[in-house]
């Protein structure tokens, strides 16, 4: 009976010690794992490729038009964010080194504010270059409305191009009409070229926003921006004698 006992006290001893054993070895491992898991998480997070905001339109049916002069190569493009229900439609031109970009974007609920103009055609030239020199210029008048323009330098490479990058945000309807125009080389992008092409950015197809086609439909009647039309006439001056319509009367003629 003794030796059972005994034996039993052996035992649970014994147990007892690998208990200890074991809960130091979690102790210990609890810690490294504690420790590393910064690193791990970091890792995790470079590893997971991040869900895409904008995801393209695979054929989409183009809702807008624009034309640029000397640039005959044009591609369209459309992106929209799956949980917002924004919509970016986007045109790319391109010809003789030169090149442009006309986005109409009409947000949904993923943004409550448009971002500032300079950030926005930062964000734009990220895709191809740098920006260097970026600077406000004069506000171009548009059948759209007051366009904010910045002059500024993209940077290729090498390769150094001047560039006008516009912007202009509407509340009703929430839309923004923004882009950039780039020469081939240095050299800052005329005005004139611009306004010529927002007059001929047209709506093809609006689909079921009727304040989208009450919009362009409104600046289709303020006719075109391209010439400078509020330049005022000089004032004529009255005819003189050499290019008069009529004789002069000279003094001193003789009666016959």
């Amino acid at each position: 009976m003794r030796a059972s006992i005994r034996a039993a006290g052996r035992e649970l001893g014994a147990v007892g010690i690998r208990l200890v054993a074991y809960t130091g070895a979690l102790a210990a491992l609890a810690l490294v794992g504690v420790k590393l898991m910064p690193d791990v998480q970091q890792l995790t997070q470079s590893v997971k490729s991040p869900k895409p905001q904008w995801v393209a339109i695979e054929r989409p049916h183009p809702a807008f038009a624009v034309a640029f002069h000397d640039l005959p190569n044009t591609s369209y493009r459309a992106q929209r964010d799956p949980s917002g229900g924004g919509r970016k439609d986007t045109l790319v031109l391109d010809g003789g080194g030169r090149t442009a970009q006309v986005e109409i974007y009409r947000p949904g609920s993923e943004i409550t504010a448009f971002a500032a103009p300079e950030a926005d055609v930062r964000t734009r030239i990220t895709e191809v270059g740098t920006v260097e020199d970026i600077e406000a210029a004069p506000v171009l008048e548009t059948r759209f409305g007051d366009v904010t323009l910045l002059d500024f330098t993209m940077v290729e490479g090498e390769r150094r191009r001047g560039c006008l990058g516009f912007v202009r945000s509407v509340q009703e309807p929430l839309l923004q009409i923004s882009g950039f125009v780039c020469n081939a080389g240095p050299g800052m992008v005329g005005r004139t070229t611009l306004a010529c092409a927002l007059d001929k950015l047209t709506l093809l197809s609006a689909g079921t926003d009727a304040k989208l086609a009450h919009f362009f439909a409104q600046a289709e009647r303020k006719g075109s921006y391209c010439v400078l039309k509020r330049v005022r006439p000089a004032a004529s001056r009255p005819p003189d004698w050499v290019n008069g319509r009529q004789a002069a009367r000279l003094r001193g003629t003789a009666e016959q």
